[in-house]
């Protein structure tokens, strides 16, 4: 009877363990990083080892990240660079320290944005970061070494609802100026974090996609979540408001939920109070995706006498449009006619590029040619102003 019970608990114990680990393992299957091998080195430009460790769904193993004081200012890192861009919803990270700073940089190695891990539990937290072509694990410390037992980027969030504010978004002041400063779109819900501040009519502005229902609102703040507005619109230019959200209460985090906005294409976020440090504004909304256009099967008549092929049709512009106009700072004037989608990708574009960063625009079929396909390229600091005129196609 002894050695029947202790075959029982010895079974037990083996099925809790494996369920354990088949629970760790499959948390992580979807995850871009699944089992890939990082570089480590310093700052994600040089390699001195490389290591599958913190990859590897295994929350046993573990990558050690030196203190920054060998290396200052420079700091020792995981890095990994994707053989395409990707847009990430949410991290997991797992490790024995939260001073751990993720940095995400385009596909021409241009620093997007970052994200200061306080939470380090291993439960996934939502961030939306797109166009990622490398990402940067750095032990931020200058006193005390890191494990990291487990890494990982998702293309869904924990919630499975789609996040809106992505990481870096340009502040203007309130006169319209350009602010140095860029918004930092916090982790998770409810962490903690360093953000900037949005006080004195500052704001930003998002544009979106496609048209949106908002349906969540989460505003953590340093002081009174009231002193924030979040403006909804109908349009890519700010002037049809659907409707006007203030947080209420005098706390310092509201988890507005149950919300129903149709038809956003553009948001505004506005600090109404004075030198409020906003940490977390995430806003979840269910995006509107355009469905194809049916076609039509013809009915084919008989006929005795042979039908001609028709000739090919020219491209035909798609439902919403625009005409967007560029004033240059020579003062030519440039017009291209552009879907929605590339009048917002764009803005985006023009909202947070500076300098002499160029963009290309299609050309379509308007003046081809002999060429397959025209792009213009327009630089940043050349552009004095524009306009966006747009119309609806039938």
């Amino acid at each position: 009877m002894k050695k029947i019970k202790l075959l029982l608990v010895f079974f037990l114990i083996f099925t809790a363990v494996s369920v354990i680990s088949v629970t760790n393992a499959s948390s992580s299957t979807n995850g871009f990083l699944n089992e890939k091998t990082m570089n480590q080195g310093i700052d994600g430009s040089s390699v001195s080892n490389t290591t599958s460790l913190a990859t590897d769904n295994d929350e046993s193993t573990f990558v050690t990240l030196d203190t920054s004081s060998p290396y200052a200012p420079n700091k020792d890192s995981l890095w990994y660079q994707f053989s395409s861009p990707i847009t990430v919803n949410s991290y997991r990270l797992l490790a024995d320290y939260a001073n751990i700073k993720i940095d995400y940089y385009d596909s021409t190695d241009t620093y997007i944005g970052s994200t200061e891990a306080s939470l380090n539990t291993g439960t996934k937290q939502n961030v939306y970061v797109k166009n990622v072509s490398k990402v940067v694990v750095s032990n931020t410390t200058s006193w005390q070494t890191v494990k990291i037992y487990e890494f990982n980027l998702f293309p869904d969030t924990d919630t499975g609802e789609t996040l809106l504010t992505p990481i870096n978004i340009p502040i203007y002041n309130s006169d319209g100026s350009i602010s140095a400063k860029s918004w930092q779109s916090r982790i998770a819900d409810g962490s903690d974090g360093t953000g900037n501040t949005l006080s004195n009519n500052a704001y930003f502005i998002l544009h979106l996609d496609n048209e949106t229902t908002i349906t969540r609102i989460y505003t953590k703040g340093q002081l009174y979540v009231e002193r924030i507005r979040y403006d909804f619109y109908s349009d890519i230019d700010q002037k049809n408001l659907i409707q006007s959200y203030t947080p209420t209460g005098t706390g310092t985090a509201e988890n507005k939920t149950g919300l129903s906005i149709p038809g956003v294409r553009s948001m505004k976020v506005t600090g109404l109070g004075d030198g409020h440090n906003y940490m977390t504004i995430n806003v979840y909304g269910e995006p509107t995706i355009p469905s194809a256009t049916p076609t039509s099967t013809p009915i084919v008549t008989p006929s005795p006498s042979p039908t001609p092929s028709p000739s090919p049709s020219p491209e035909q512009p798609s439902r919403g449009r625009a005409i967007l106009v560029l004033t240059m700072n020579t003062g030519l004037e440039k017009e291209f006619d552009l879907t929605s989608e590339e009048i917002t990708a764009f803005l985006n574009w023009y909202d947070s590029a500076n300098g002499s960063v160029r963009y290309g625009i299609d050309k379509h079929d308007n003046n081809k040619g002999p060429f397959s396909k025209r792009t213009e390229y327009v630089i940043h600091d050349k552009i004095l102003t524009f306009e966006v005129n747009e119309y609806t196609t039938e």
